[in-house]
């Protein structure tokens, strides 16, 4: 029989360690929707870069960003 190489509680350490947040952007929510794509664009990257700066390790979207 083989021995385990970790305890659970270095298991659990190791996952966490792996564990990552990141945020998703619903560009439909923004107050007084916005129209202008190129507006649009510097408010979705204004928040990404914020979120950035928060420590979130990804910025998720809509791939289909329709008006």
């Amino acid at each position: 029989m083989e021995r385990v190489k970790y305890s659970l509680n270095q298991a659990w350490d190791d996952d966490l360690k792996k564990l990552r947040f990141g945020v998703f952007l619903p560009f439909y929510a923004f107050e007084n929707r916005i129209t202008d794509s190129t507006a649009l664009f510097e408010r979705i990257k204004k928040v990404a870069v914020a979120c950035e700066s928060l420590g979130y390790d990804g910025v998720w979207l809509d791939d289909h960003l329709m008006f």
